[in-house]
């Protein structure tokens, strides 16, 4: 059996390094043309007019982006978190030549998605497959947190669940979960907006702010939690996509202070060395983890309507 990759938390001091680091001195030591703007101090990038730079904060008007230093790379570059932590703290002169992303990405449009007119494969998928209530799933469609999207290729078609991410009232970007069980996809469509998860929010105020791995976890959360009769009221549930740092911190920092976060990680070395980052740099996170024994929300759920059944 292949050993499962050990990952290393992140040290504190590092991290706070590199949200802190240089950003001009690090893009131009890695030979970015950057162009004096304003204030001293700030800078434009010569290939993109509308994005700006200031000490460890970017701000990309036309994409309505910004961040700190981490968020840049992740975002500019295509970085994971470690990388970018890494880069930021190892001396930009000595780092290998970043590739250069297209000067003009393409950008999410919820319009071009090809939806079926009948949601029959995801309802199928996602009731008897991942075991959510039909209550639940009927709820999302009429709110219009579900659909399900077909994709052509190699003149096969292909049915997907779209998880859709809100900012506002508009839907800026969508996760995305493959229907064949026997083929397992996940992704997020391109061109979604950095740092925007897929989310649920039960009543008006957030007082908790809870994260999971993927939207089927979340949803799988919200299934065992009414059957265990619990109360969501003054939570928001996000997904991170997988485990993406960039939708934490901006989520927490749209939410503000008032909210506590909780993450819900998968019972895993990945879901634990992710727990230890994030906590080396915020030490009130709350954990919630599945029941010993289930590797994630959604295989706790799919046990527990066996036992239903039986």
């Amino acid at each position: 059996m292949k050993e499962a990759p050990h990952f290393e938390p992140i040290p504190r001091e590092q991290l706070l390094a590199a949200r802190q680091a240089d950003l001009p001195a690090y893009l131009m030591a890695q030979g970015v043309k950057l162009i004096p703007a304003g204030n001293q101090g700030s800078f434009r990038m010569a290939e993109h007019n509308s994005l700006f730079i200031t000490g460890n904060k970017y701000v990309w008007n036309s994409r309505g982006e910004s961040g700190n230093a981490i968020d840049f790379l992740r975002s500019y570059y295509g970085m994971d978190f470690r990388e970018a932590v890494e880069a930021l703290t190892a001396g930009g002169v000595e780092k290998k030549p970043i590739i250069q992303p297209p000067a003009a990405p393409e950008r999410f449009d919820f319009a071009k998605l090809e939806l079926a007119p009948n949601m029959g494969r995801v309802i199928d998928y996602l009731h008897h497959q991942r075991g959510l209530s039909a209550e639940l799933i009927t709820q999302l469609i009429r709110r219009r947190q579900l659909f399900e999207e077909i994709q052509h290729h190699d003149g096969k078609e292909y049915h997907n669940a779209v998880f859709p991410m809100y900012d506002g009232g508009a839907i800026v970007g969508a996760e995305l979960n493959g229907t064949m069980p026997q083929q397992r996809f996940k992704g997020i469509k391109t061109g979604s907006k950095y740092g925007c998860g897929y989310n649920l929010s039960f009543g008006e105020q957030t007082a908790y702010a809870l994260f999971f791995e993927s939207a089927i976890d979340l949803l799988s959360f919200v299934d065992i939690s009414r059957m265990r009769g619990k109360d969501l009221a003054g939570c928001r549930l996000t997904s991170l996509a997988g485990l993406k740092q960039n939708i934490f911190d901006h989520t927490m920092h749209s939410l503000g202070e008032q909210a506590r976060p909780v993450l819900c990680v998968d019972n895993d070395e990945a879901g634990t060395a992710f727990v230890r980052s994030v906590q080396s740099v915020n030490a009130g996170v709350k954990i919630r983890q599945p029941a010993a024994g289930f590797k994630d929300w959604n295989d706790w759920l799919v046990a527990l309507r066996s036992r239903q059944s039986q």
